[in-house]
């Protein structure tokens, strides 16, 4: 081998390396942004209960009041209006979580349904 194929070689190995080191940092980049994110999600959906609960709470408070000939049928329109929007959100909260899930297996190379993983 001459001077220079050994030089061309060297160069080829070191350039490699650096592509295996960029592959690396994007896969952890990717994995820890899918911890981020389902971090976040938990949070939203612990958030969206509390939002379910006192909607929930306040609708039934309503609804005792109309019964009672104290509140408005719009009164009590509203607030079931917004135990619906808050149970609405809380789905979207948990459908996020369940998209984070799956983000951070895909980072992680594992598979995505449990069937999958018994069948290895």
């Amino acid at each position: 081998m001459t001077r220079a194929k050994v030089a061309e070689a060297n160069a080829n190995v070191e350039l490699a390396r650096e592509e295996q080191r960029k592959l690396h940092l994007a896969l952890d980049l990717e994995a820890e942004q899918a911890r981020l994110d389902l971090k976040a999600a938990n949070e939203r959906l612990s958030v969206t209960d509390q939002v379910v609960a006192q909607a929930a709470e306040s609708a039934s408070l309503t609804r005792a009041r109309f019964e009672q000939e104290l509140a408005l049928s719009t009164q009590l329109i509203d607030a079931e209006t917004a135990l619906v929007a808050a149970r609405v959100r809380r789905a979207e909260a948990e459908a996020d979580r369940q998209i984070a899930v799956a983000a951070v297996r895909k980072a992680l190379g594992l598979p995505q349904l449990e069937s999958q993983s018994k069948s290895k």
